[in-house]
Protein backbone atom coordinates (compact mmCIF):
# COMPACT_ATOMS: atom_id res chain seq x y z
CA UNK A 1 0.00 0.00 0.00
CA UNK A 2 1.36 3.58 -0.63
CA UNK A 3 2.73 5.58 2.25
CA UNK A 4 0.04 8.71 1.80
CA UNK A 5 -1.89 8.77 4.77
CA UNK A 6 0.57 11.99 5.60
CA UNK A 7 -1.19 13.27 2.45
CA UNK A 8 -4.68 12.21 2.78
CA UNK A 9 -4.81 13.58 6.29
CA UNK A 10 -3.52 16.87 5.37
CA UNK A 11 -5.69 17.60 2.53
CA UNK A 12 -8.68 16.30 4.53
CA UNK A 13 -7.91 18.65 7.37
CA UNK A 14 -7.37 21.79 5.56
CA UNK A 15 -9.90 21.31 3.41
CA UNK A 16 -12.65 22.50 5.71
CA UNK A 17 -10.67 26.15 6.05
CA UNK A 18 -9.79 26.61 2.61
CA UNK A 19 -13.79 25.64 1.85
CA UNK A 20 -14.31 28.59 4.32
CA UNK A 21 -12.05 31.24 2.44
CA UNK A 22 -13.49 30.60 -1.11
CA UNK A 23 -17.39 30.66 0.64
CA UNK A 24 -16.37 34.14 1.74
CA UNK A 25 -14.90 34.80 -1.03
CA UNK A 26 -18.34 34.21 -3.45
CA UNK A 27 -19.77 36.26 -0.94
CA UNK A 28 -22.07 33.60 1.00
CA UNK A 29 -21.85 34.67 4.52
CA UNK A 30 -23.16 33.11 7.63
CA UNK A 31 -25.49 34.76 10.02
CA UNK A 32 -24.11 35.44 13.06
CA UNK A 33 -24.78 37.57 16.39
CA UNK A 34 -28.82 37.37 15.79
CA UNK A 35 -31.05 35.96 18.95
CA UNK A 36 -33.78 33.35 17.67
CA UNK A 37 -36.19 35.37 18.16
CA UNK A 38 -34.22 37.99 15.95
CA UNK A 39 -33.47 35.53 13.10
CA UNK A 40 -37.21 34.07 12.93
CA UNK A 41 -38.88 37.79 12.33
CA UNK A 42 -36.09 39.39 9.87
CA UNK A 43 -34.65 36.34 8.64
CA UNK A 44 -35.56 37.38 4.55
CA UNK A 45 -34.71 40.30 5.00
CA UNK A 46 -30.85 39.76 7.15
CA UNK A 47 -30.27 37.25 4.19
CA UNK A 48 -29.92 39.28 1.75
CA UNK A 49 -28.44 42.31 3.86
CA UNK A 50 -24.69 41.83 3.08
CA UNK A 51 -21.85 43.94 1.47
CA UNK A 52 -19.21 41.24 0.02
CA UNK A 53 -15.65 42.98 0.95
CA UNK A 54 -13.59 39.57 1.21
CA UNK A 55 -14.21 39.58 -3.26
CA UNK A 56 -12.87 43.08 -3.60
CA UNK A 57 -10.69 42.64 -0.44
CA UNK A 58 -8.66 39.91 -3.02
CA UNK A 59 -9.28 41.35 -6.14
CA UNK A 60 -8.05 44.81 -4.88
CA UNK A 61 -4.97 42.79 -4.22
CA UNK A 62 -4.75 40.34 -7.34
CA UNK A 63 -5.24 43.10 -9.77
CA UNK A 64 -1.98 44.34 -8.97
CA UNK A 65 0.11 41.62 -10.52
CA UNK A 66 0.22 41.61 -14.19
CA UNK A 67 2.29 38.95 -16.16
CA UNK A 68 3.23 40.32 -19.75
CA UNK A 69 5.40 37.87 -21.27
CA UNK A 70 8.61 36.20 -21.47
CA UNK A 71 11.99 37.10 -22.45
CA UNK A 72 15.82 35.67 -21.97
CA UNK A 73 18.63 36.87 -19.84
CA UNK A 74 19.38 39.17 -22.64
CA UNK A 75 15.71 40.62 -22.52
CA UNK A 76 15.20 39.40 -25.75
CA UNK A 77 12.06 37.56 -26.84
CA UNK A 78 12.38 33.75 -26.15
CA UNK A 79 9.67 32.20 -29.07
CA UNK A 80 9.48 28.73 -27.44
CA UNK A 81 8.69 30.25 -23.88
CA UNK A 82 5.87 32.29 -25.79
CA UNK A 83 4.66 29.20 -27.56
CA UNK A 84 4.61 27.03 -24.47
CA UNK A 85 2.74 29.72 -22.63
CA UNK A 86 0.14 30.39 -25.05
CA UNK A 87 -0.40 26.95 -26.16
CA UNK A 88 -1.85 26.19 -22.57
CA UNK A 89 -4.00 29.79 -22.84
CA UNK A 90 -1.80 30.53 -19.46
CA UNK A 91 -2.52 34.26 -20.23
CA UNK A 92 -5.78 33.32 -19.56
CA UNK A 93 -5.48 31.18 -16.14
CA UNK A 94 -2.45 33.14 -14.91
CA UNK A 95 -4.99 35.53 -13.06
CA UNK A 96 -6.89 32.61 -11.49
CA UNK A 97 -3.37 31.41 -10.14
CA UNK A 98 -2.90 34.72 -8.37
CA UNK A 99 -6.22 34.62 -6.99
CA UNK A 100 -6.07 30.98 -5.87
CA UNK A 101 -2.88 32.43 -4.19
CA UNK A 102 -4.70 34.96 -2.39
CA UNK A 103 -7.77 33.70 -1.59
CA UNK A 104 -6.46 29.87 0.25
CA UNK A 105 -3.00 31.35 0.46
CA UNK A 106 -1.59 28.74 -2.13
CA UNK A 107 -1.20 28.43 -5.79
CA UNK A 108 -0.27 25.10 -7.17
CA UNK A 109 0.85 24.95 -11.02
CA UNK A 110 1.93 21.61 -12.50
CA UNK A 111 4.06 20.44 -15.92
CA UNK A 112 4.13 17.38 -18.04
CA UNK A 113 4.14 16.11 -21.44
CA UNK A 114 0.79 15.36 -23.38
CA UNK A 115 0.38 12.44 -25.26
CA UNK A 116 1.90 14.11 -28.03
CA UNK A 117 4.82 15.25 -26.33
CA UNK A 118 3.72 18.90 -26.06
CA UNK A 119 4.42 19.96 -22.46
CA UNK A 120 1.51 21.81 -20.94
CA UNK A 121 0.85 23.85 -18.05
CA UNK A 122 -2.15 23.30 -15.56
CA UNK A 123 -3.68 24.34 -12.56
CA UNK A 124 -3.87 22.33 -10.01
CA UNK A 125 -6.69 22.93 -6.80
CA UNK A 126 -5.06 24.25 -3.68
CA UNK A 127 -8.21 22.47 -2.18
CA UNK A 128 -6.79 19.03 -2.67
CA UNK A 129 -3.00 19.06 -3.39
CA UNK A 130 -0.48 18.46 -0.46
CA UNK A 131 3.33 18.84 -0.27
CA UNK A 132 6.11 17.14 1.51
CA UNK A 133 9.52 19.52 0.98
CA UNK A 134 13.15 18.39 1.70
CA UNK A 135 14.53 19.25 4.84
CA UNK A 136 17.34 20.39 3.69
CA UNK A 137 15.61 22.69 1.45
CA UNK A 138 12.28 23.59 2.24
CA UNK A 139 11.82 25.49 -0.90
CA UNK A 140 11.93 22.09 -2.80
CA UNK A 141 8.92 19.52 -2.79
CA UNK A 142 9.97 16.31 -2.61
CA UNK A 143 6.43 14.69 -3.13
CA UNK A 144 3.61 16.41 -4.20
CA UNK A 145 -0.15 14.21 -3.84
CA UNK A 146 -2.80 15.28 -5.76
CA UNK A 147 -6.60 13.44 -5.09
CA UNK A 148 -9.80 14.82 -6.64
CA UNK A 149 -13.16 13.24 -6.86
CA UNK A 150 -14.80 11.26 -9.94
CA UNK A 151 -18.33 11.64 -9.66
CA UNK A 152 -19.12 9.56 -12.87
CA UNK A 153 -17.64 6.52 -12.00
CA UNK A 154 -17.44 7.00 -8.01
CA UNK A 155 -13.88 6.81 -7.66
CA UNK A 156 -11.24 9.01 -5.62
CA UNK A 157 -8.07 9.81 -7.91
CA UNK A 158 -4.91 10.11 -6.45
CA UNK A 159 -1.10 11.21 -8.36
CA UNK A 160 1.72 11.01 -6.15
CA UNK A 161 4.33 12.67 -7.73
CA UNK A 162 7.74 11.80 -6.70
CA UNK A 163 11.62 13.54 -8.32
CA UNK A 164 11.87 10.03 -10.15
CA UNK A 165 8.41 8.25 -10.72
CA UNK A 166 4.46 9.31 -10.77
CA UNK A 167 2.22 6.83 -9.14
CA UNK A 168 -1.90 6.87 -10.05
CA UNK A 169 -3.86 5.39 -7.30
CA UNK A 170 -7.87 4.85 -6.98
CA UNK A 171 -10.22 4.14 -4.63
CA UNK A 172 -14.17 3.45 -4.57
CA UNK A 173 -16.07 6.15 -2.97
CA UNK A 174 -19.73 6.67 -2.99
CA UNK A 175 -19.32 10.33 -1.00
CA UNK A 176 -16.26 11.38 -2.76
CA UNK A 177 -14.23 10.95 0.21
CA UNK A 178 -10.94 8.67 1.89
CA UNK A 179 -9.58 8.57 4.78
CA UNK A 180 -6.88 5.78 4.48
CA UNK A 181 -4.35 5.34 2.20
CA UNK A 182 -4.93 1.28 2.35
CA UNK A 183 -8.45 1.69 0.56
CA UNK A 184 -6.08 2.61 -2.52
CA UNK A 185 -5.20 0.19 -5.48
CA UNK A 186 -3.14 0.91 -8.65
CA UNK A 187 -4.90 2.52 -11.35
CA UNK A 188 -6.82 0.46 -13.69
CA UNK A 189 -7.69 0.92 -17.36
CA UNK A 190 -11.43 1.00 -16.30
CA UNK A 191 -10.75 3.99 -13.93
CA UNK A 192 -10.04 6.80 -16.85
CA UNK A 193 -11.88 7.43 -19.76
CA UNK A 194 -10.86 5.87 -23.17
CA UNK A 195 -7.97 6.61 -24.79
CA UNK A 196 -6.65 8.34 -21.84
CA UNK A 197 -3.71 7.31 -19.80
CA UNK A 198 -4.33 4.49 -17.21
CA UNK A 199 -0.50 3.27 -16.26
CA UNK A 200 -0.67 3.08 -12.76
CA UNK A 201 3.12 4.63 -12.43
CA UNK A 202 5.28 6.55 -15.04
CA UNK A 203 9.22 7.50 -15.24
CA UNK A 204 9.91 10.94 -14.29
CA UNK A 205 13.28 11.47 -15.88
CA UNK A 206 13.83 15.10 -15.27
CA UNK A 207 14.56 14.46 -11.17
CA UNK A 208 12.18 17.65 -10.14
CA UNK A 209 8.80 16.94 -8.88
CA UNK A 210 6.78 18.63 -11.55
CA UNK A 211 4.20 20.65 -9.28
CA UNK A 212 5.27 24.15 -8.72
CA UNK A 213 3.68 25.71 -5.35
CA UNK A 214 2.96 29.35 -4.85
CA UNK A 215 2.48 30.33 -1.33
CA UNK A 216 1.36 33.52 -0.09
CA UNK A 217 2.75 34.80 3.47
CA UNK A 218 4.27 31.72 4.88
CA UNK A 219 3.43 31.52 8.43
CA UNK A 220 3.72 27.27 9.12
CA UNK A 221 5.54 26.11 6.39
CA UNK A 222 5.08 25.01 3.66
CA UNK A 223 1.75 26.16 3.21
CA UNK A 224 0.88 29.98 2.90
CA UNK A 225 -2.07 32.70 4.67
CA UNK A 226 -5.29 34.05 2.85
CA UNK A 227 -5.38 37.04 2.87
CA UNK A 228 -9.00 36.64 4.07
CA UNK A 229 -7.84 35.62 7.40
CA UNK A 230 -8.03 38.84 9.34
CA UNK A 231 -11.19 40.03 7.21
CA UNK A 232 -13.88 37.23 8.07
CA UNK A 233 -14.16 38.31 11.43
CA UNK A 234 -14.50 42.02 10.71
CA UNK A 235 -16.99 40.73 7.59
CA UNK A 236 -19.42 38.74 9.98
CA UNK A 237 -19.57 42.29 12.05
CA UNK A 238 -20.01 44.27 9.55
CA UNK A 239 -23.11 41.77 8.03
CA UNK A 240 -24.76 41.91 11.69
CA UNK A 241 -24.74 46.01 10.84
CA UNK A 242 -26.03 46.10 7.72
CA UNK A 243 -28.75 43.63 8.36
CA UNK A 244 -29.50 46.20 11.49
CA UNK A 245 -29.53 49.21 9.63
CA UNK A 246 -31.82 47.70 7.09
CA UNK A 247 -34.25 47.17 9.47
CA UNK A 248 -34.20 50.30 11.14
CA UNK A 249 -34.31 52.01 7.38
CA UNK A 250 -37.60 50.03 6.81
CA UNK A 251 -38.83 50.94 10.43
CA UNK A 252 -38.18 54.63 9.87
CA UNK A 253 -39.53 54.24 5.98
CA UNK A 254 -42.92 53.53 7.64
CA UNK A 255 -44.17 55.67 10.29
CA UNK A 256 -45.80 53.78 13.04
CA UNK A 257 -48.81 55.44 14.92
CA UNK A 258 -50.88 54.81 17.92
CA UNK A 259 -55.12 55.82 18.85
CA UNK A 260 -54.88 57.45 22.38
CA UNK A 261 -58.39 57.70 23.88
CA UNK A 262 -61.20 55.96 21.50
CA UNK A 263 -61.05 52.75 19.68
CA UNK A 264 -61.52 53.40 15.68
CA UNK A 265 -65.14 53.02 14.46
CA UNK A 266 -66.29 51.62 17.99
CA UNK A 267 -65.42 48.01 17.11
CA UNK A 268 -62.10 46.04 18.06
CA UNK A 269 -61.98 44.27 15.15
CA UNK A 270 -61.61 46.47 12.75
CA UNK A 271 -57.75 47.51 12.36
CA UNK A 272 -56.40 50.87 10.96
CA UNK A 273 -54.89 50.01 7.46
CA UNK A 274 -52.33 52.23 5.32
CA UNK A 275 -54.45 54.48 2.66
CA UNK A 276 -57.64 53.93 4.69
CA UNK A 277 -59.63 56.56 6.54
CA UNK A 278 -60.29 56.17 10.27
CA UNK A 279 -63.08 58.17 12.21
CA UNK A 280 -62.50 58.91 15.95
CA UNK A 281 -65.45 60.00 17.77
CA UNK A 282 -64.07 60.65 20.76
CA UNK A 283 -63.59 64.65 20.27
CA UNK A 284 -60.55 63.97 22.93
CA UNK A 285 -59.26 61.26 21.23
CA UNK A 286 -55.55 61.49 19.86
CA UNK A 287 -53.13 60.25 16.84
CA UNK A 288 -49.50 59.75 18.03
CA UNK A 289 -46.66 59.53 15.19
CA UNK A 290 -43.78 57.48 16.61
CA UNK A 291 -40.42 58.47 15.39
CA UNK A 292 -38.27 56.09 13.68
CA UNK A 293 -35.11 54.99 14.63
CA UNK A 294 -31.85 57.17 13.81
CA UNK A 295 -29.79 55.23 10.93
CA UNK A 296 -27.11 58.05 11.51
CA UNK A 297 -25.09 56.00 14.26
CA UNK A 298 -25.58 52.82 12.45
CA UNK A 299 -24.49 54.23 9.30
CA UNK A 300 -21.46 55.22 10.77
CA UNK A 301 -20.67 51.70 12.41
CA UNK A 302 -21.02 50.04 9.12
CA UNK A 303 -18.57 52.39 7.57
CA UNK A 304 -16.03 52.16 10.38
CA UNK A 305 -16.12 48.47 9.83
CA UNK A 306 -15.62 48.75 6.52
CA UNK A 307 -12.58 50.87 7.84
CA UNK A 308 -11.58 48.51 9.75
CA UNK A 309 -11.51 45.28 6.75
CA UNK A 310 -9.33 47.94 4.70
CA UNK A 311 -6.84 48.33 7.64
CA UNK A 312 -6.83 44.73 9.23
CA UNK A 313 -5.84 43.49 5.02
CA UNK A 314 -4.12 46.64 4.03
CA UNK A 315 -6.61 46.98 1.44
CA UNK A 316 -6.41 51.41 0.90
CA UNK A 317 -9.20 52.35 2.68
CA UNK A 318 -11.19 54.03 -0.31
CA UNK A 319 -11.57 51.00 -2.41
CA UNK A 320 -13.53 49.44 0.45
CA UNK A 321 -14.92 52.34 2.65
CA UNK A 322 -18.52 53.47 1.10
CA UNK A 323 -17.70 57.10 1.70
CA UNK A 324 -15.00 59.57 1.38
CA UNK A 325 -13.05 61.13 -1.19
CA UNK A 326 -10.64 59.16 -4.18
CA UNK A 327 -6.83 60.10 -2.49
CA UNK A 328 -4.30 61.66 -5.06
CA UNK A 329 -0.58 62.14 -5.08
CA UNK A 330 1.21 61.53 -2.09
CA UNK A 331 -1.66 60.69 -0.53
CA UNK A 332 -2.61 58.33 -2.82
CA UNK A 333 0.90 56.45 -2.07
CA UNK A 334 1.08 56.51 1.28
CA UNK A 335 -2.42 54.73 1.44
CA UNK A 336 -1.71 52.02 -1.45
CA UNK A 337 1.95 51.76 0.24
CA UNK A 338 1.12 48.79 2.13
CA UNK A 339 -0.52 46.89 0.26
CA UNK A 340 1.80 47.72 -2.79
CA UNK A 341 4.73 45.94 -1.04
CA UNK A 342 2.16 42.61 0.00
CA UNK A 343 1.80 42.57 -3.84
CA UNK A 344 5.45 42.94 -4.91
CA UNK A 345 6.26 40.08 -2.05
CA UNK A 346 4.22 37.55 -3.72
CA UNK A 347 4.91 38.74 -7.13
CA UNK A 348 8.46 37.38 -6.44
CA UNK A 349 7.33 34.39 -5.40
CA UNK A 350 5.22 34.35 -8.66
CA UNK A 351 9.07 35.38 -10.33
CA UNK A 352 10.53 32.65 -9.04
CA UNK A 353 8.63 29.58 -9.88
CA UNK A 354 6.68 30.54 -12.74
CA UNK A 355 11.02 30.70 -13.87
CA UNK A 356 11.71 27.12 -12.73
CA UNK A 357 7.97 25.79 -14.21
CA UNK A 358 8.82 26.93 -17.74
CA UNK A 359 12.42 26.04 -17.34
CA UNK A 360 11.33 22.30 -16.80
CA UNK A 361 8.85 22.70 -19.85
CA UNK A 362 11.69 23.94 -22.16
CA UNK A 363 13.60 21.12 -20.74
CA UNK A 364 10.86 18.84 -21.70
CA UNK A 365 10.63 20.14 -25.33
CA UNK A 366 14.04 20.08 -25.80
CA UNK A 367 14.55 23.81 -26.03
CA UNK A 368 17.71 25.50 -26.18
CA UNK A 369 16.84 28.66 -24.18
CA UNK A 370 19.47 29.26 -21.55
CA UNK A 371 17.45 31.50 -19.41
CA UNK A 372 13.61 32.77 -19.47
CA UNK A 373 12.73 35.82 -17.31
CA UNK A 374 9.50 36.65 -16.51
CA UNK A 375 8.29 40.18 -17.49
CA UNK A 376 5.94 41.95 -15.23
CA UNK A 377 3.65 45.20 -15.17
CA UNK A 378 5.69 47.27 -12.27
CA UNK A 379 3.42 47.44 -9.16
CA UNK A 380 3.50 51.24 -8.48
CA UNK A 381 1.08 54.89 -8.43
CA UNK A 382 0.63 56.08 -11.82
CA UNK A 383 0.41 59.92 -11.81
CA UNK A 384 -2.52 61.27 -13.70
CA UNK A 385 -1.79 63.76 -16.82
CA UNK A 386 -2.36 66.62 -14.42
CA UNK A 387 0.62 65.53 -11.79
CA UNK A 388 2.61 64.65 -14.44
CA UNK A 389 2.01 67.81 -16.17
CA UNK A 390 2.19 69.94 -12.60
CA UNK A 391 5.71 67.94 -12.04
CA UNK A 392 7.28 69.05 -15.49
CA UNK A 393 6.35 72.50 -15.28
CA UNK A 394 8.14 72.64 -11.53
CA UNK A 395 11.33 71.03 -13.60
CA UNK A 396 11.96 73.74 -15.82
CA UNK A 397 11.30 76.55 -13.89
CA UNK A 398 13.90 74.91 -12.16
CA UNK A 399 16.35 75.00 -14.90
CA UNK A 400 16.08 71.96 -16.21
CA UNK A 401 15.44 71.96 -19.84
CA UNK A 402 13.15 71.35 -21.94
CA UNK A 403 13.94 68.69 -24.23
CA UNK A 404 14.98 66.65 -21.10
CA UNK A 405 11.56 67.16 -19.32
CA UNK A 406 9.80 66.45 -22.91
CA UNK A 407 12.08 63.08 -22.99
CA UNK A 408 11.08 62.18 -19.23
CA UNK A 409 7.87 62.76 -20.39
CA UNK A 410 7.77 59.88 -23.17
CA UNK A 411 8.31 62.04 -26.15
CA UNK A 412 10.44 60.61 -29.34
CA UNK A 413 13.23 62.78 -29.99
CA UNK A 414 11.90 63.93 -33.39
CA UNK A 415 8.81 65.22 -31.58
CA UNK A 416 11.14 67.19 -29.36
CA UNK A 417 12.88 68.84 -32.05
CA UNK A 418 9.18 69.27 -33.69
CA UNK A 419 8.04 71.12 -30.59
CA UNK A 420 10.88 73.29 -30.47
CA UNK A 421 10.34 74.27 -34.02
CA UNK A 422 7.16 74.85 -33.34
CA UNK A 423 7.99 77.11 -30.36
CA UNK A 424 10.69 79.05 -32.06
CA UNK A 425 7.81 79.90 -34.42
CA UNK A 426 4.88 80.68 -31.88
CA UNK A 427 7.59 83.06 -30.40
CA UNK A 428 8.66 84.71 -33.76
CA UNK A 429 4.93 85.38 -34.51
CA UNK A 430 4.40 86.94 -31.17
CA UNK A 431 7.15 89.39 -31.72
CA UNK A 432 5.63 90.22 -35.01
CA UNK A 433 2.39 90.47 -33.37
CA UNK A 434 3.85 92.83 -30.72
CA UNK A 435 5.79 95.02 -33.17
CA UNK A 436 2.79 95.60 -35.51
CA UNK A 437 0.53 96.70 -32.32
CA UNK A 438 3.69 99.53 -30.57
CA UNK A 439 3.55 101.05 -34.39
CA UNK A 440 -0.38 100.88 -34.68
CA UNK A 441 -0.30 103.24 -31.41
CA UNK A 442 2.86 105.42 -32.17
CA UNK A 443 1.16 106.40 -35.38
CA UNK A 444 -2.66 107.05 -33.26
Amino acid sequence: MPDLDWAISSINRRQPTLNRWLTFYRGHHPRMFNTRRFDRSFRAVVDGARVNMCGRVVRSFTDLIVHEGWTDSNAADTPEATRLWAESRMDLHLPRLVREAAIYGDGFLSVWPDPDGVPRFALENPRGIAIRTAPEDPTRIDVAVKMWRDVERGLVRVTEYRRDVIFRWAAPSKDGTISKASSLRPLRSTDVPEGADASPETTNPYDVVPVFHIPHAVVDPPYGESVLRDVVPVQLLLNKEVGDLTIASEAATIPSRVFIGSEPDGRDTDAPKPGAVTWLPNPDARVVELAGPSIGPLRGVVDAFAADIGRVSDTPVHEIATTGDWPSGEALKTATARQMNAARELKKTLDVVLTDAMMLALRMAGATVVEARSVWMPIEVKPSDRERAEAALLRIQAGVPRVVVWRELGYTLDEVVRMEELAAEEARVDAALAVRAFDAGAAA
